[in-house]
This record gives C-alpha cells, structure tokens and sequence, in this order.
C-alpha cells in the first residue's frame, strides 16, 4: 500500500510541475464590447475570445484567422411594459449576441460585424454601421 501511495504522490507532483513551469501557458477567456471596436489587441496562442454587441440586428461579415467556437449565442430583450425603457416596442433590436472563437493561429486576425437597422425603420448613422477588432496573437 504506501508503494502505491508513494507513486501516486510522485505522479502528482510531476503533473504540478509540469502545469505551473514557467513555459505552460493557461488560456484565458477575453471579452471585448462595442468599446472595442476599432482596436487592434495582442491575444495569447490558445485564449478564448468572446465578442458581445448589444443589438440583435449585428451579424458578422467577416472572420480571420479565428476559430469558431459554437454558433452566436443571440439574448433578445422581449418587448413590453417591463422591458427596459427604448425596448418597450417591437423592432428595437434590443438584446445582444455573443460571438466565441479561440485565437488558435499565431499572428494578425480579424473580426467584422454589420448592421444597416438601429431600430425599426431606423437607419444606421455611418459610425454605427460597422464594427471591427484587430487581434496579434502570439
């Protein structure tokens, strides 16, 4: 019994060290928001990317470099007396999707999304028509 003890022990700590040494790298989970949007971001090989636009209108037009994690995840707000004051009315929009990739490949990637409707028969001004992140994964 305390050989098997004793291995199990050995086992662990190597599995430790091999974990905590200085060349291991954990993944992380980024998330990044319409405050993003624009800016060029250095990644970690290995981290995973969540992007979360608050409409339900956005739909990406372009990914590189990136891998796809699952479908968007889209959250509407139901319209109604309860909802949140500008998502009281059907056509709003209101809600979020939620985009995850993970930054597989080393070196530039991308991610862009579009949407030509702010609300029901709202048009989009210029500024808010497009969305684009920038990543340098190493």
């Amino acid at each position: 019994m305390r050989i098997k003890v004793r291995s199990l022990a050995l086992t662990t700590i190597l599995l430790l060290s091999l974990f905590n040494s200085p060349g291991a790298v954990a993944a992380k989970t980024l998330t990044f928001s319409e405050s993003s949007n624009g800016h060029k971001v250095q990644v970690k090989s290995g981290s995973v990317i969540k992007i979360t636009l608050n409409s339900t209108y956005w739909s990406a037009d372009r990914v590189s470099n990136l891998t796809k994690i699952g479908d968007p995840v889209m959250t509407p707000i139901m319209p109604g007396p309860n909802a949140p004051a500008n998502c009281q009315h059907p056509g709003t929009g209101c809600g979020t999707v939620v985009w995850s990739f993970k930054a597989s490949k080393k070196g530039a990637a991308s991610f862009s999304a579009s949407r030509t409707s702010c609300g029901e028969a709202l048009k989009c001004a210029p500024d808010q028509m497009l969305y684009k992140l920038n990543f340098l994964v190493k």
